[in-house]
């Protein structure tokens, strides 16, 4: 299994740590906050809590690569990652969406509809499932395929997506790149200098815009050109998007995924810049920098520190009732007239929320109106000719047949406008009433203000936070097809349309704007029940939330442990507001503070270029353990069945405490049995005799330390020590001269100071202690995400390595569980 992580790419990678360490911060913060939330017994600030560290743990960044078939999307993904993993060619791929995620090796995994799990399969086989070439029409059913590669920038939260072409012979690779559109956070759409641009892939694109919003157009295959076709293509296309007023102006790149792979592979920057990757590569920085860490964790720290405001306020208030019966009488009145008064608030927003919605919706109007005029010009060409020709009265199923055809059609027409329509729905509803909706949200945190006065509400509650963005938007769902079967006149049977085409064509538009009616009903009522359920939700909501707080006041009340709990929230809360203000100095700045480049929450480790650090075990801890082992293995056996052994080992005093019991977990009881009596009785004679003979406390002291079994002159321990010396002799020679390997061991910290010592360069030194550096911050991440995901009650996203990350950060600090370095002259390990 390879242990290795490979150098393979810069993309994002710096902006990444510093948002994962943004992150884990928030998480502990959260974490800490639960911890004293579940002392006072208040599950509903652990809940709130909970959904915080929910949001955190969820996070997931997909950036999805479309575009037509055969443009090179897969290589430019493989050319991005610096290995060629995904399968390429000029045939399309099936209808699967692939994944490239995180794992800790590199693997293949399907998942075949009506399968509960997934199958692993080898990589170089992935080709059979994917494509057209080896699952032709998906035969195999294949629903979901990933890829997991050791990448760094993927271990911190990137799903790379590599999605089927649209606009292939194979509609079902549109249809399933399309139904993936809302779960993208970002697109690559990628199309090349000898296939410009097609009135396709400006339709797709009006829709990609529509859903995702943050579009990287590529034009791949750049070393098919010369600099001036270059340039004309290039200035062709952006006149193109341009003149498109649901595209608009897109951050255009010019790439050879090609010539780029190629320099990667070969280490060769000048090569690199001349394929134009780079340039996309730090866009794509960019973007993730200051759009993906000021979205999540500004929203969650705001979030966070309005919990954390509520706790504290509400921990004051039980503190000022505790001094007599009468102030806490008067606490409780105090409270149940701020709960009436904010219920009462609460339905005048929720009222203010319902006549902007009907606002929302008249504004709407307009766009359904335009798409339906379009829609029915657009039907009428493509079926008038049905109509005078008869067909649509000879055909499969006669006129209900034609009919059914004509209804399916605008349902699908209408289906992807739903989108365009949701869109634009909650862009408006989130201009309109955006600010109010999140002052509704925030009214159960004016539960403990010292007043409920809408103009004193704090500022950063009304702020749109995490979850708010969510709630926010509206889900007015699909299009259902409507049976549709006209009763034609009786005559039209006999007579040719040809005959009479003008009422031929006034009957069939007439007939079809009574079915464009249905389905203008059906969008209109969807979209109005979508509004209607989200307010009513979010009033339940939020109705519930302050009857919960204020039951708990009550309860609090009656205890008396509120001075530690709003010293331990006020100290949170102080945190919190400082991982704020460091948000905004670094949206301010456009990067991270200096000072945060190594912080408490991780460590950026400076290796040299094309060098790997392998982490997953110390092999001078492996090669100890192997050599003891098969020693004591071979020992075991020999003390079973040779009498001269067993004199010999009783002679030599037998083995050191710990390589005792390593060997007694070798050998059975039978073994052990035969091996131990003779070194047991000669222990016995010797502090028999020192018992009788010794004339002072000092001297019985020296007798049993020299019968003592804790000694240095085990010959297991000798071993392991040459064992581990031969070992890092052999690990500083891979770091030297020509010899030098591509991949640095990271070591357990012990061994990396016995290195240390055994004179090494500087330069060798300074490798091992990186290595080893970012061995244990890497641990440390996988711990936090672990316990974070645990908080979160969401184990189901506990990666392998997260899982193993807690035993081999130990391993990593002290060495393997089993091998505590014997002691030297100085009893220091």
């Amino acid at each position: 299994m390879p242990e290795a992580e490979p150098q393979i790419t810069n993309l994002a990678d710096a902006a990444i740590r510093r948002y994962d360490e943004l992150k884990l911060e928030l998480g502990a913060l959260a974490q800490s906050a639960m911890l004293l939330c579940a002392k006072t017994r208040d599950e509903e600030g652990e809940r709130a809590l909970r959904q915080i560290l929910a949001r955190l743990a969820e996070d997931r960044f997909n950036l999805a690569v479309v575009g037509p078939f055969s443009r090179g999307k897969s290589s430019l993904m493989n050319a991005i990652l610096g290995l060629e993993k995904l399968p390429t060619g000029l045939l399309p791929h099936t209808s699967v969406v692939t994944t490239v995620t995180y794992g800790p090796r590199e693997r293949a995994l399907v998942r075949c509809e009506r399968w509960a799990l997934a199958q692993e399969i080898p990589l170089d086989q992935l080709e059979e499932y994917v494509t057209e070439r080896g699952n032709p029409g998906n035969r195999r059913r294949v629903a979901v395929a990933e890829i997991q590669l050791p990448v760094e920038i993927l271990r911190r939260g990137l799903h790379f997506i590599d999605t089927p072409g649209v606009g292939s012979a194979i509609p079902a690779n549109t249809e399933a790149t399309e139904k993936f559109l809302p779960e993208i956070d970002a697109a690559i759409f990628v199309s090349s200098f000898d296939s410009v641009i097609s009135e396709n892939d400006i339709d797709f694109l009006r829709r990609l815009r529509a859903t995702v919003g943050v579009v990287f157009l590529v034009l791949n295959k750049l070393d098919l050109v010369s600099d001036s076709q270059a340039e004309e293509v290039v200035r062709f296309v952006v006149e193109r998007l341009e003149s498109e007023p649901q595209i608009g102006r897109c951050a255009l790149f010019s790439v050879s995924a090609k010539l780029a792979l190629e320099a990667k592979r070969a280490r060769d920057p000048e090569a690199l810049a001349r394929s134009g990757l780079p340039k996309l590569e730090a866009a794509l920085a960019h973007f993730l920098d200051t759009d993906k860490t000021r979205q999540l964790a500004r929203r969650v720290a705001e979030r966070l520190i309005a919990n954390l405001q509520s706790q504290r306020a509400r921990a004051e208030i039980v503190l000022g009732a505790s001094g007599s019966p009468e102030k806490r009488a008067k606490a409780l009145h105090d409270l149940d007239e701020r709960t009436v008064a904010l219920k009462a608030r609460l339905g005048e927003y929720a009222a203010r929320l319902g006549v902007h919605a009907g606002d929302t919706l008249c504004a709407l109007e307009a766009r359904i109106d335009a798409s339906f005029r379009s829609l029915r010009r657009t039907t009428l060409k493509k079926f008038m000719p049905g109509i005078l020709t008869s067909r649509a009265y000879s055909g499969p199923g006669g006129f209900n047949g034609f009919a059914r055809e004509v209804s399916d059609f605008c349902a699908q027409v209408l289906t992807r406008e739903m989108r365009l329509y949701e869109a634009a729905l909650n862009e408006d509803w989130q201009r309109r009433a955006g600010s109010l909706h999140a002052q509704m949200r925030s009214l159960p945190d004016q539960l403990f203000a010292s007043s409920t006065s809408e103009d004193e509400t704090r500022e950063d509650l009304r702020a749109p936070l995490a979850e708010d963005a969510n709630a926010l938007n509206f889900d007015i769902g699909g299009v259902a097809a409507i049976d549709w079967r006209p009763q034609p006149p009786w005559w039209s049977y006999f007579v040719p349309a040809r005959w009479f085409p003008g009422p031929a064509q006034e009957r069939f538009a007439a007939i079809l704007d009574r079915l464009l009616a249905e389905y203008r009903n059906q969008i209109e009522a969807s979209v109005r029940r979508a509004m209607s359920q989200s307010i009513d939700g979010l009033k339940r909501e939020t109705e519930k939330t302050l009857e919960q707080r204020a039951e708990h006041v009550r309860r609090s009340l009656l205890v008396a442990h509120a001075a530690q709990e709003c010293e331990g929230f006020d100290e949170l809360l102080q945190r919190a507001i400082k991982l704020r203000g460091e948000l905004g100095n670094q949206e301010q700045r456009g990067l991270w503070p200096a000072e945060k480049a190594c912080s408490e929450n991780g460590v950026e480790i400076s290796m040299p270029a094309g060098t790997a650090v392998s982490i997953r075990s110390c092999p001078v801890c492996r090669a100890i353990v192997e050599a003891v082992f098969e020693n004591l293995s071979k020992l075991q056996y020999e003390l079973s069945m040779d009498a001269g052994a067993r004199q010999d080992h009783a002679d030599d005093g037998g083995f050191c405490p710990t390589h005792t019991w390593i060997y007694s977990g070798l050998a059975s009881p039978v073994g052990v049995s035969r091996a131990y009596p003779q070194l047991l009785g000669s222990l016995a004679a010797k502090l028999e005799r020192a018992a009788r003979s010794a004339d002072s406390l000092g001297t019985l002291l020296g007798q049993v330390r020299d019968a003592s079994p804790v000694r240095r002159s085990c010959p297991v321990c000798v071993l392991a020590r040459r064992t581990a010396h031969r070992t890092i002799k052999e690990v500083l020679k891979g770091l030297r001269g020509a010899n030098r390997k591509s991949e640095v061991p990271a070591l357990c910290l012990p061994h990396v100071e016995l290195a240390l010592r055994c004179g090494t360069d500087l330069e060798s030194g300074r490798l091992l202690t990186s290595a080893c550096a970012t061995a244990l911050s890497r641990f440390a991440d996988g711990m936090r995400r672990y316990a974070l995901k645990h908080d979160a009650v969401r184990r189901d996203l506990v990666t392998a390595d997260e899982r193993d990350a807690a035993q081999g950060g130990l391993r990593k600090l002290v060495g393997e569980m089993l091998l505590v370095l014997p002691p030297r002259e100085d009893n220091r390990f």
